[in-house]
């Protein structure tokens, strides 16, 4: 059974068209991979055996996952689960998310903990963008820390997930980044975030068709897991297979998206041959809380005060179109608030 299904693998390096035309009048899996094993010149049987492994796992990425390889087609499920941090405009924490691997509810705890210090965030941005990972029971554990109700988030393997109740959940407001390489349970963590209001999507729709999967120790004691069918979450509905759309959408080129989320600040300039580090001064500002306050306190509303000009401000600017959005949401959000409480 393993060479029958190791030659599969093998169609996943033909061109699409070879591809559809080999599917269509396909012979025999067997025949075609013992004839490959036993006659190919140079390359000894165990190197193909090794291709066509390859090539099977290539073929159905995302739905079969051998160790540590990613759910996702751009990360990977090895490192710490929770790869970067920073805080904004002295408010504003950010998380990224690498991949959603066992006890990320803990590094997510600790890393949000060293971030508000003593109580000093206004709001969370919780990067997801290129994170995949199987663990979807981690994933739904992240939810929890959200919620002060106790519910059932999400069902994984005929278990039910409940959130606890608790007087201590995040209240802050939360911003999530995602895009077409969100996928996994990194795409179920934002699911489950969206759909228990905690927060909002910010970015381009989610890879789709998040799955659960069937866990296998192979003999070499690696472990391969098998996608067994839709997430389900609360109600029995399954995430969608087109993926999640974004409450606010954000268009980049997947180039310039990728150089972004390696340096926020990273300025795109026409006409030069590579991406520019803005400078720390000169032009115009992002709007800060302050300002944003004092021009609603003069009467006018908050997408009037928001599109105004900038006063010049000595901080570097976020280039980073998903996350400049998502910093621009959340001190809307905080200057209402103190606007109402003064």
């Amino acid at each position: 059974m393993r060479r029958f299904a190791l030659v599969t693998g093998l169609l996943a390096f033909l061109p699409g068209s070879e591809l559809a035309a080999a599917t269509n009048n396909q012979p025999p899996f067997r025949e075609v991979y013992e004839i490959v094993r036993t006659n190919l010149g140079g390359l000894p049987p165990e190197a193909v055996d090794r291709a066509a492994l390859k090539g099977l796992l290539n073929q159905l990425e995302g739905q079969v996952v051998l160790d540590d390889q990613a759910v996702g087609p751009a990360s990977a499920s090895t490192g710490p689960v929770v790869s970067k941090t920073a805080v904004f405009d002295e408010a504003y924490g950010y998380v990224r998310v690498h991949h959603a691997g066992p006890k990320l509810d803990e590094a997510f705890g600790a890393e949000f903990g060293k971030l508000n210090g003593a109580g000093k965030l206004k709001g969370l941005v919780l990067d997801l963008r290129y994170a995949g990972g199987v663990d979807e029971k981690s994933a739904a554990r992240t939810v929890d820390r959200f919620l002060a109700a106790e519910k059932t988030l999400v069902t994984v393997n005929g278990e039910p997930i409940r959130s606890t109740a608790k007087t201590n959940a995040l209240q802050l407001p939360l911003a999530i980044l995602v895009n077409q390489h969100t996928s996994g349970a990194a795409e179920l963590l934002a699911a489950l975030l969206r759909d228990n209001r905690a927060g909002l999507l910010i970015g381009a729709a989610t890879t789709g068709g998040a799955r659960q999967f069937k866990e296998f120790t192979l003999s070499t004691g690696q472990r391969l897991r098998v996608a067994d069918g839709g997430t389900k979450v609360a109600g029995n509905l399954l995430l969608p297979a087109t993926g999640l759309r974004p409450d606010i959408g954000v268009n980049v080129g997947a180039e310039e998206e990728q150089a972004f989320y390696t340096e926020p600040y990273r300025s795109l300039a026409r006409g030069k041959s590579g991406p520019e580090v803005a400078g720390k001064s000169g032009g115009q500002g992002r709007l800060n809380e302050a300002e944003l306050v004092r021009r609603m306190k003069e009467g006018q509303s908050l997408e009037t005060a928001m599109s105004g000009g900038v006063p010049a401000v000595a901080t570097p600017q976020v280039r980073d179109p998903a996350l400049a959005r998502a910093l621009d949401l959340l001190k809307g959000i905080a200057a209402v608030r103190q606007s109402r409480n003064p």
